[in-house]
């Protein structure tokens, strides 16, 4: 790359592409060569840019910039890059630009380590370095440890360096991949200086050894979307060792959360890869705003002339792959050979999203070699998202921007081997995220639609203010108009302030003749000095309200064998020609596109529907769960005239009802007898829950009994040591009972312990045949050791989350020595699906894990109350989780217990939902009811006959309780059933209260 004259600042801003390659030698030495530089991409002109690929290329030189400390002596070689909110630019050092071919052959590449990095290797080598987004001046941000590789051809005395970086905006946070020992660097900002606040090795633990891991155990790309961290696994990347794709949890604190780290995406094999020979890892990844898509790029490393490792970059291997989320699993679905020399593709292993024409995330633009022929140029090429080829087979584009690292290059070279490397876009941050829940048409002639969003602040920030405003028109989508909402204006959020991923509901109103258009404005949230903190573009697609609306809708599903779900659609359609200049009834309604539904044309109950009326049409829709959008079309007797309405509906996952289920402790301790208690005689508590979840009542017999010893568990419990061993329980329809059973541990040592299972099988005439169990283990306390224990409600038995429920525990702490002492307790989830705060709920104390620090007088107990998360929902998690509980002697950092045994495990019933019946319920009216204080009038709409649950929270946020009525609807739980489609209840609001919130839980668990 070359110098270029200064341009705006902040120098970063979105469409601006960052560029890292190897710097190729010139004539003036290497303060004028530049492995790094920012390329304007937010203005591609498609003609006569977007053009055919091959000699005839129109090649597109856009304006670049390169500051006087991006140069090749100051920052070295780097390859990874990641972009903050602020623009300001983190550079990761990179040994693994050795070229594929060495000089004096098609040039030869600056191989050298920045001084800004420092003068020692190891430093040097290991810095991520900063870019200020006002100057544009280089700093270390942090250095990653690295050992010195004797086999590095260019520098003995360095290490392999940075794989790639990650920015995470949520939490203001960076990730990074160390080459030289496989793991995961997490970095927090202190000022411009990054503090490294965690290290998380997913694989193989590191050997210690110089240089870099084994194959299948190094790690290069990484990615954050959402609140995962998606990396690449470095292996061949053929057949028999793939790459694979894996991706590890972020906890609301920002720490990972090693134990959810898994397997995502097996890359499909490269046929170019060969063990000894070549390697083609994925260096880069990238993701849509949305999460459902993920880009690839590949980076051909190979093994030559004597080297012990793949650590030369070469052409020739790369491919840039495009996977897709289908709700279940990642798939590759696209993919390119980029350039146009070899089908095998040209990659240098860089790819992000980029706009065009001001739609975001248009273009994919990923760094090739021989981009027009077998001799160049080299650059980033732009191919439409909507070009990208299908997989497989393996094919180059068409069509593409072309965009040389060097201005001087022509489709006729010079062809410089092994110079690309990382693209990273700075993207349109999104700073909220706003979900459309309803549109309301006009109910008369002249008045405006109502647009309901539920709001979540990404700022990273609290904002206390709103304000909407017009799409700018010289930016809008095709298709797209805009309009000033209403209310116009600045106009304080609900609730008075709205915390970082907090959310609150919003409404606008919008003028009825912009129905049947795609309706664009933005929405900015302001602080309490109201300035401006962000602002969020969002366009809404209003529906032609004087054609018809769909009133309700029931959804019932049936699964077909291969995974296909059988759908019966029951729409409840009004006619709103009454509306509009020309009535008409409806006698037909159409599905469009037929393709799935059965019929695709329907007879509408009654028939006609008149103007102003109301009908029914069943269908029967074949496919898979998700969101279906579709297209109904509302005809008159002679098809002629008609009118056409979008429609989406959420198919949901088509489970059978859950199944009974058991829980218990799963670590137990057993106590010593009091004092003149025999040696080796103590007692233990266990408490086994049993719930059945079918409609109707169920007699289970159930025993318990010892296992079979098997190390560590050595100790054997029989029949006589359990009180009771066995017995027979009726649990009533969608309820739960628990039994707790005494344990006698005889002529145990400290320490030992023994295996448990206790099963539970329904004896009623015609009862299904299964076995509930679940099993444990008993341990003997330590002699002196603190004891911990639960405190267990004989009625309720372990607490039972919903789908984003809380509730609150409470152990208790007992210390057997003779003299006070203090305990550490660290509790945590035994599966990650669980957090954990204070037992005032609040939210900003929500932990993955909770540690205490506990005074206990001699012989006497001190109790433990915390409140428990649900953080997991989905149809793949377990029915019980399990809180686990370490206790040790004296004040100590929570790190140190998190890896040790647990000293006692604590069930928790993870409630499920029953299947998909109806979409969720709906508050389709509120008001207030004169009174002193008011009451709170909710119009409801769901399924008759199903039950739900009324919320209410002084805050959008939460913390959720029951609601009470004054009008006897609601139990105690907040709990009713609809008895028809719709539904009202008059709720209490509380006296002195200045807002409140309700929600409205439906599918709630029996």
């Amino acid at each position: 790359m070359r110098a270029a004259a200064p341009w705006g600042t902040p120098i970063m801003q979105p469409g601006i592409a960052a560029l890292t390659c190897a710097a190729q030698q010139n004539p003036s030495g290497p303060t004028n060569a530049f492995p790094f530089g920012l390329v304007d991409l937010r203005n591609p002109s498609p003609v006569p840019h977007y053009t055919i690929v091959g000699p005839a290329a129109t090649l597109w030189n856009p304006p670049m910039y390169h500051h006087p400390d991006w140069s090749v002596d100051k920052i070295g070689c780097v390859f990874g890059i990641a972009v903050d909110r602020d623009g300001n630019i983190y550079l990761g050092a990179h040994s693994l630009y050795v070229p594929y071919w060495g000089p004096p052959s098609f040039g030869n590449p600056y191989l050298q380590l920045g001084s800004i990095g420092g003068s020692n290797p190891l430093n040097a080598s290991g810095t991520i370095y900063r870019v200020d987004a006002m100057t544009g001046n280089v700093t270390v941000f942090a250095v990653l440890p690295q050992l010195a590789d004797p086999n590095l051809p260019w520098n003995p005395s360095a290490g392999p360096g940075i794989g790639n970086l990650s920015y995470d905006a949520i939490h203001d946070q960076l990730f990074a991949t160390n080459l030289e020992d496989g793991k995961i660097y997490r970095l927090t900002k202190s000022g411009t200086v990054g503090v490294i606040a965690e290290v998380f090795d997913p694989l193989a633990p590191d050997s210690g050894v110089p240089g870099m891991p084994p194959l299948g155990d190094r790690l290069w790309a990484i990615e954050v979307s959402g609140s995962r961290v998606f990396y690449s696994v470095w292996d061949v990347g053929n057949v028999a060792s793939p790459t694979v794709i894996r991706r590890v949890d972020i906890a609301p604190s920002g720490a990972l959360i090693p134990a959810s780290d898994a397997p995502v995406l097996t890359v499909p094999a490269n046929s170019v890869a060969s063990a000894g020979w070549v390697t083609t890892p994925v260096s880069d990844l990238t993701f849509s705003q949305d999460g459902n898509t993920m880009i690839l790029a590949e980076r051909g490393m190979y093994k030559l002339y004597g080297m012990t490792d793949f650590y030369a970059t070469g052409n020739h291997a790369g491919r840039v792959l495009r996977a897709n989320w289908s709700g279940s699993a990642w798939t590759v679905t696209h993919a390119i050979a980029t350039g146009k020399n070899v089908t095998s593709g040209e990659a240098y292993g860089g790819a992000d999203f980029g706009p065009e024409g001001g739609v975001p995330e248009a273009l994919v633009w990923m760094s090739s070699a021989d981009m027009a022929t077998g001799a160049g140029p080299h650059g980033i090429q732009g191919l439409r998202m909507t070009d990208f080829p299908a997989f497989p087979p393996l094919v180059q584009a068409t069509n593409s921007y072309l965009v040389p690292y060097d201005p001087a290059y022509t489709a006729a070279g010079p062809d410089v081997k092994g110079i690309g490397g990382d693209v990273e876009i700075m993207p349109e941050r999104a700073c909220s995220r706003l979900t459309v829940e309803r549109i309301t048409c006009p109910e008369k002639q002249g008045l405006p639609f109502t647009v309901t969003f539920q709001v979540q602040n990404l700022s990273g920030q609290t904002v206390q203010y709103g304000w909407w405003n017009p799409w700018p028109t010289n930016n809008l989508p095709p298709g797209g108009v805009t309009f000033q909402p209403l209310p116009a204006g600045v106009f304080p959020l609900p609730g008075g302030s709205l915390t970082n991923l907090g959310t609150v509901p919003l409404s606008v109103q919008l003028p009825a003749n912009l129905g049947g258009q795609t309706v664009c404005f933005s929405l900015t949230l302001l602080d309490d000095k109201s300035r401006v903190c962000c602002t969020e573009k969002i366009c809404v697609e209003l529906p032609v309200c004087d054609c018809a609306r769909i009133v309700t809708e029931k959804i019932e599903c049936h699964p077909l064998p291969g995974g296909a779900v059988n759908y019966s659609l029951t729409l409840v359609i009004q006619n709103l020609t009454h509306l509009s200049a020309n009535p008409f009834p409806f006698y037909h309604v159409t599905f469009l596109p037929p393709t799935g539904f059965s019929p695709s044309n329907v007879t509408p109950v009654p028939s006609p529907i008149p103007p102003g009326g109301s009908g029914t049409v069943t269908v029967t829709y074949t496919g898979l769960p998700g969101k279906l959008c579709f297209t109904l079309g509302l005809h008159d007797e002679d098809i002629e005239p008609c009118c056409f309405i979008p429609v989406c509906l959420d198919l949901p996952d088509c489970r059978e009802d859950p199944p009974d289920l058991c829980a218990v402790e799963t670590v137990v301790p057993c106590r010593p007898g009091p004092p003149g208690t025999p040696p080796g005689l103590g007692t233990a508590t266990l408490h086994y829950t049993l719930c059945n979840n079918s409609t109707a009542p169920r007699t289970y017999a159930w025993s318990v009994s010892g296992t079979t010893p098997a190390p560590p568990c050595t100790k054997t419990l029989t029949p006589a040591d359990f009180s009771p061993a066995s017995g027979t329980v009726t649990v009533g329809p969608g309820a739960c009972i628990t039994i707790p059973i005494t344990v006698t541990c005889r002529e145990w040592n400290p320490g030992e312990c023994a295996s448990f299972v206790v099963c539970a099988t329904p004896v009623d005439p015609g009862a299904p045949a299964f076995d509930l169990c679940c099993e444990g283990t008993i341990r003997a306390a330590v002699a002196g050791a603190p004891l911990v224990g639960p405190v267990v409600d004989p009625v309720s038995g372990p607490p039972a989350l919903s789908s984003g429920g809380s509730a609150d525990v409470t152990l208790e702490v007992f210390n057997p020595g003779d003299s006070a002492r203090t305990f550490t307790v660290v509790v945590r989830s035994s599966d990650t699906l669980l957090g954990f705060g204070s037992p005032d709920g609040r939210q900003a104390d929500f932990q993955p894990y909770l540690r205490a620090v506990l005074e206990v007088p001699p012989g006497g107990q001190r109790p433990l109350s915390f409140r428990i998360f649900r953080t997991g929902d989905s149809v793949w998690d377990p029915s019980v989780s399990q809180v686990e509980v370490v206790i040790r002697p004296g004040v100590l950092a929570a790190e140190a217990l998190l890896g040790e045994a647990a000293d006692l495990a604590v069930p928790v019933i993870r409630q499920q939902a029953r299947a998909g019946t109806i979409a969720p319920p709906r508050i389709t009216g509120f008001e207030l009811a004169p009174g002193n204080p008011p009451r709170a009038v909710l119009r409801l709409s769901g399924e008759a006959g199903a039950r739900y649950r009324i919320e209410r929270a002084r805050e959008a946020t939460g913390p959720w309780t029951a609601a009470a009525s004054v009008d006897g609807k609601l139990d105690a739980e907040g709990m009713f059933w609809m008895a028809d489609r719709t539904a009202t209840c008059e709720l209490a609001c509380e006296p002195g209260e200045d807002a409140a919130f309700f929600r409205v839980v439906g599918w709630a668990p029996r």
